[in-house]
C-alpha cells in the first residue's frame, strides 16, 4: 500500500473513531446536542467551544474539552512507563491547551479519549483527579493513576478510565463538574 493510501486509510479510521465516540456521547447524553467542532474552532476561537465537540442545549452544562486520538504510535503498555512517553504527554498538553485557550474564558476540564490502532484495543480516557472524583459512582472508577510530565505541566497526576466504564456512569454526574 502506498504512503498516500495509508494516510487516507488512517484518516478514515480516525473519522470512524470520532463518529463512534460522538454516537456514544449522544446515547449517554440524549437530552444534549453534540456537534463536532471544526478544526479552526477547537481552541476556542469562537469564544464558546473548546475541544473536538460542543455539547449544548441540555439540562446541565458538560464542562469538558474533548481531545480524541486514535493512533498507532502509542499502546497501553506505555502508561506503565516512567516517565510517560512524550506522545501521550503531547495528547494531554493538547487537551489542556484547548481547555485553557478561550478568551473570554470558557471553563472546561481537559479529557483525552484515546485508542491504539491495534484491533480490539480498549478505548482509554485520561482526566484530572478533580474530574474523576466527581464521576466515581457505584463501583465505576478509574483503572489507574499516572504522572504526566510535559513542558507546560510539571508532574500532573491523571486518572485513566476505560471508555466502557465511563459510559456506564450516569451522565447526570457530569453536572457536578461545574460545581
Amino acid at each position: 500500500m502506498s504512503a498516500s493510501k495509508r494516510g487516507k486509510a488512517a484518516k478514515a479510521a480516525g473519522t470512524r473513531f470520532e463518529r463512534r465516540i460522538a454516537n456514544d456521547l449522544r446515547e449517554w447524553l440524549p437530552d444534549h446536542t453534540i456537534t463536532r467542532n471544526r478544526s479552526d474552532l477547537q481552541m476556542g476561537q469562537d469564544g464558546q467551544s473548546a475541544g473536538e465537540f460542543s455539547i449544548t442545549d441540555g439540562p446541565f452544562e458538560v464542562a469538558l474539552a474533548w481531545e480524541l486520538k486514535r493512533r498507532a504510535e502509542w499502546n497501553e503498555a506505555m502508561l506503565f512507563k516512567s516517565p510517560i512517553p512524550k506522545v501521550i504527554q503531547g495528547y494531554w498538553s493538547e487537551a489542556v491547551s484547548a481547555a485553557n485557550c478561550c478568551v473570554p474564558r470558557i471553563w472546561r476540564q481537559p479529557i483525552v479519549v484515546m485508542q491504539t490502532t491495534k484491533r480490539g484495543a480498549p478505548i482509554l480516557v485520561l482526566m484530572r483527579p478533580t474530574a474523576s472524583r466527581r464521576l466515581v459512582w457505584c463501583g465505576r472508577k478509574p483503572l489507574m493513576r499516572v504522572q504526566v510530565f510535559s513542558d507546560t505541566l510539571e508532574g500532573e497526576e491523571l486518572c485513566v478510565w476505560t471508555w466502557k466504564s465511563l459510559m456506564s456512569v450516569p451522565s447526570l454526574r457530569l453536572a457536578e463538574l461545574t460545581l
